[in-house]
């Protein structure tokens, strides 16, 4: 530290030349706020109300990341809402000309409608195959790559293994039998009694634990456990004309075929659904045991669709043993479908932090319920083919009546089997959580702007006023001085 030596009118001149300083050093102060508009340029120089800044300033900062993450999340659920509207508008425009099927198939054995089909499959898996930035929408967590395989492969398999058209030709076979035992089921009995049993309790027909129904004249009995049961007819007397049978016939895919057979005198040939009155009751009951037999296998074609159908929900399932591996994103079901929290799990699978204590899910998986349904009423019309043979008409044109009507279940499902619907309005939830957060943080912003302005922000007129004054106050202290320096012995005389 130096030492300034003493002299007379040393500390006045000191204290002036330190005046002078400190009002120029706050006259640049001044002139820097008025240029730029802030109190200070540091957080010290705003005085007790740098800790006011400091926490607005980490309010905004949070709000500003929440915001970006809103923005992110908002433009992921726009496309895929837009995605999943236009699937639904195809859900409905092939429902539409499901409503009759028309069989006209072409030359690849396929009609119109099913090549629509094959189109709505091909477009359902590029919306289930979008990214936005990079980020794969519909695989959960796993967002790195394409999460739904290429049409071609899903259909024709690959190296993971056997695609929905092998898948779907094997349970068909599994399920028809042959010809002496047509969808596993055995036509028996003699004389008046007719029996129908199965012989498998897992493929082809089965027969319901029902109670069907006889005739004044035929009496009826089911009996037996699954895989073994029998259902039986037993003509007592020879019954009048329009006297009716009829019994269930179970398909593995849940539905059921009732059948009904009529007794008519004559011969009842042009009548699949009756038999022939006999002049005893052995011998009605021989023509009653052949219009079993060929009611089963005018069901046939029904149980070629429920083959069909089954498989394909099996394949998009998982389920389906040797079927190639469709679906490559995250998360495999742990139970089969409907599984009421699974598209709870997916979409949480993708938190979005929107607030400090809130989070909106925005996650999907293409194998949910919802998606795995609306791809098996695609894929099951793509992948079958249908003869054009005029002798196999009446058979073919069956089969694809009983397709198209479970495509269009399948496409159109209870809410508790898992319907895209559900999964569009999830989304919608979220889009609308996510805008209330941005409103909620858009009015924040303004409010915490506003409390920060009052800190840090300079007042102009103010400035402009000091600034003024300090000019005053200048220009008056440089002329004193000024008189001063200029005072001597002979002036002051």
């Amino acid at each position: 530290m130096a030492l300034t030596p003493f002299a007379a009118g040393s500390a006045g001149t000191r204290r002036t030349a330190e005046s002078f300083t400190t009002m120029r050093r706050d006259l640049e102060d001044l002139q820097r706020q008025l240029a730029t508009g802030q109190r200070s340029d540091t957080f010290s120089g705003l005085g007790l109300g740098r800790r006011t800044s400091l926490d607005v300033r980490a309010k905004l900062s949070a709000i500003a990341g929440y915001q970006e993450g809103i923005a992110n999340g908002s433009l992921r659920l726009q496309v895929m809402n837009k995605g999943l509207e236009s699937v639904t508008k195809a859900i409905g425009q092939q429902k539409a000309q499901s409503t009759p099927p028309s069989f006209e198939p072409g030359g690849s054995g396929q009609t119109p409608m099913q090549r629509v089909a094959m189109a709505n499959l091909r477009h359902a898996v590029d919306v289930l195959n979008a990214n936005v930035n990079g980020r794969y929408l519909y695989g959960g967590r796993a967002d790195d790559k394409p999460p739904v395989a290429d049409v071609d492969a899903m259909l024709n398999g690959d190296a993971t293994g056997r695609g929905l058209i092998a898948v779907i030709a094997d349970m068909k076979a599994a399920d028809r039998g042959t010809a002496a035992s047509p969808g596993l089921l055995t036509v028996g009995g003699s004389g008046a009694l007719t029996t129908l049993t199965e012989t498998s309790a897992t493929n082809g027909f089965e027969i319901p634990a029902q109670t069907p129904l006889g005739s004044a004249s035929i009496s009826a009995s089911v009996s037996g456990a699954a895989g073994s049961r029998a259902l039986s007819f037993t003509v007592n007397t020879v019954p009048a004309e329009g006297e009716a049978v009829s019994f269930e016939l179970g398909l593995r895919d849940g539905t059921t075929l009732r059948i009904a057979l009529t007794a008519r005198a004559g011969s009842p040939a042009a009548d699949a659904r009756s038999f022939q009155i006999g002049a005893t009751a052995a011998t009605t009951g021989d023509n009653l045991r052949a219009a079993v037999d060929a009611a089963v296998r005018d069901a046939l074609p029904a149980l070629d669709a429920a083959s069909a159908m089954r498989a394909t929900t099996a394949f998009f399932d998982g389920t389906a043993p040797g079927a190639m591996t469709w679906y490559k994103g995250e998360g495999v079901r742990s139970v089969a479908p409907p599984d009421p929290l699974y598209s709870v799990t997916a979409r949480n699978g993708v938190p979005l932090r929107v607030d400090t204590a809130q989070s909106v899910g925005v996650g999907a998986r293409a194998n949910e319920a919802g998606f795995t349904n609306m791809l098996a009423g695609f894929a099951v019309m793509a992948a079958e083919t249908f003869s054009t043979d005029p002798a196999k008409r009446d058979g073919e044109a069956a089969r694809y009546a009983a397709l198209a009507a479970r495509s269009t279940a399948s496409l159109d499902p209870p809410a508790d089997k898992g319907n895209l619907r559900d999964i569009v309005a999830d989304l919608g939830y979220a889009s609308a959580a996510l805008d209330g957060a941005k409103s909620r943080h858009q009015s924040a912003k303004v409010m915490w702007e506003n409390a920060i302005a009052g800190v840090e922000k300079a007042n102009d007129e103010e400035v402009a006023a000091s600034i003024l004054s300090l000019q005053t106050r200048l220009q008056a202290s440089y002329q004193t001085t000024s008189i001063l320096s200029k005072l001597s012995m002979v002036n002051y005389l």
